[in-house]
């Protein structure tokens, strides 16, 4: 009986994934990481340079704009992808409110991913564009 791959379990449970078929996780689990953060972690802060894309797949976390905090984000959540897909800063902190399980793909391997499916970069872009409005609505 073959061991099951944690990663790819974790990337077939996750619907920002999923559709891509198990083909394709599995080239994809290898440049992933999981990561346990506990309550209070700082997950990206406002103004930084990317460095990843975090998928957080079991917990919660605030969004916080200007110290103001604008949405609460749960499992299932995408963040980071703006600022990898605008190759700009970070528009938030974002801070988890809960002990969190995250996927974190780096920045090298999430351009690789872009490359290799051009799906999932125009999936980012839809979320990203609707998440810089909702953004902007709630800091005006």
């Amino acid at each position: 009986m073959s061991k099951k791959d944690p990663k790819l379990e974790r990337l077939q449970a996750s619907a920002t994934f999923a559709h891509l078929g198990d083909r394709r996780l599995k080239a994809l689990a290898p440049y992933t990481d999981d990561v346990d953060v506990r309550a209070g972690t700082t997950l990206m802060a406002q103004d930084s340079l990317p460095h990843e894309l975090v998928v957080l797949v079991d917990g919660t976390a605030d969004v916080v704009i200007d110290g103001t905090k604008v949405s609460e984000v749960g499992s299932g959540a995408i963040l980071g992808e703006m600022a990898l897909l605008e190759h700009g800063t970070r528009s938030a902190d974002v801070v988890a409110t809960s002990d969190s399980r995250l996927i974190v793909i780096s920045r090298r391997a999430f351009a690789g991913l872009l490359e290799k499916f051009p799906e999932i970069a125009e999936d980012l872009k839809s979320l990203a564009s609707a998440r810089a409005e909702e953004n902007a609505r709630r800091t005006d």
